[in-house]
């Protein structure tokens, strides 16, 4: 036994010996990995603000749920669906607004009206990030503001130096500011759920059906501030998007997209100094379907799509995403499109506050219908921060 244990012992040795360097290449190369895997959980987990009182019962914040909170609006009977911890956490979170000086014109009880607190906000804003392309290729969002306006400094001008003489006095020059003043817009819609479907929710817990009815409520004002932030008009209640905004380079094209037209655009953001961050391509799968048949003279695309989001991919070196939000009807003829390059971190999504909620059964043919209607409203700015940063078209043809 002796000898076997002696002759296993030089076999490992050995084994050390010879691996040793590989093996502890391969450790490093574990933690390495482990590391980024770190890293990449960190970056894609479920963003949450913190509400007083509310994470002491609600750890992961599984407990509060949209289907009871729903039913209760709209029935105004909590307990018959077992919603008081719902009811509860929104007149707390419609009280901490009102303390914060927040105008909430139907936040009492009496008109049905409440705050889902900022906790569960951030939840939404996780999912309309997947959807809404500014926030795809870089935009920053301010949450949680409050008061209203609120100021984000720019800078409008630079110090201008010279060559000087021996002795001669130095020209002065002195740097500029300016401001952008956010204010809260009121993004709105109107969603018709099944009552069958809030109640199965409700009462059996499914979380697959809470999961739509989240998704739901997101997806419909996701959409709507992805609009206001590419093409918003300013008029009304609609924030200035990327199109309108001051100072954005303009290009005439009035032909099908090419290679070239695609670097005069880069070219003129280029020319303003604002060739840099988070820069990408966005256009209408339209545009996008005629880009991708474009090649170099090796056969290779120009317009790569990214196998894993196929609305988005890589055009010129540059990120590049197509969305259905952007106009195929313009023009004299009615068939031209927009297109727009920039950087889309020069583009901020400001929010104030939770989403308010309500809920009815008797709006409309509501009843008949055996449906609840619910009314969502969340306080949304956009804010393109230099203009100059993007150039836009909208005489994009596919003849």
């Amino acid at each position: 036994m002796k000898d076997v244990l002696e002759k296993l012992d030089k076999s490992i040795g050995d084994l050390g010996t010879r691996f040793g360097g590989k093996l502890e290449s391969i450790e490093k190369a574990g933690q390495g990995l482990e590391t980024r895997l770190a890293s990449l959980e960190e970056r894609f987990r479920t963003r949450q603000i913190e509400v007083p009182g509310l994470r002491d019962h609600d750890k992961d914040g599984s407990k509060f749920s949209f289907a009871r909170a729903c039913l209760g609006l709209s029935t105004g009977d909590w307990d018959r669906w077992g919603a008081g911890y719902e009811r509860d956490v929104m007149r707390e979170a419609t009280r901490s607004a009102e303390k914060q000086g927040r105008v909430l014109s139907s936040s009492v009880d009496g008109s049905g009206g409440y705050l889902v607190p900022a906790q569960y906000t951030e939840e939404l804003i996780e999912l309309l990030r997947a959807d809404a392309v500014v926030l795809a290729l870089g935009a920053r969002e301010l949450s949680g503001l409050i008061g209203s306006p609120v100021p984000l400094s720019k800078q409008t001008g630079g110090a201008t130096g010279y060559w000087v003489a021996e002795g001669n006095s130095i020209s002065a020059s002195d740097q500029s500011f300016g401001e952008i003043n956010l204010r809260p817009h009121s993004a709105a819609a109107l969603t018709k759920l099944s009552n069958r479907l809030l109640a199965q929710t409700a009462n059996q817990g499914i979380k697959s059906a809470e999961r739509i009815v989240r998704e739901d409520l997101a997806k419909t004002l996701a959409l709507l501030i992805d609009v206001a932030a590419l093409t918003g008009t300013g008029a009304g209640e609609q924030p200035i998007g990327i199109a309108n905004a001051t100072g954005v380079g303009t290009l005439s094209l009035n032909a099908n997209p090419t290679i070239d037209h695609l670097i005069d655009m880069v070219k003129t953001v280029a020319n303003a100094n604002a060739l840099r961050g988070s820069l990408g391509f966005v256009m209408h799968p339209r545009t996008w379907f005629k880009l991708l048949k474009l090649k170099d003279g090796e056969g290779k695309h120009y317009l790569v799509p990214d196998a894993s989001r196929p609305w988005m991919g890589t055009l010129l070196g540059y990120r590049a995403a197509q969305t259905t939000q952007l106009s195929i009807i313009l023009g004299s003829t009615t068939d031209e499109s927009e297109l727009i390059f920039g950087n889309f971190a020069e583009i901020f999504v400001a929010t104030w506050g939770g989403l308010e909620l309500e809920a009815s059964r008797e709006t409309s043919d509501a009843f008949e219908k055996r449906q609840t209607w619910i009314r969502i409203v969340q306080e949304v700015d956009i804010a393109v921060r230099h203009g100059a940063s993007f150039v836009y078209t909208n005489d994009v043809r596919d003849d």
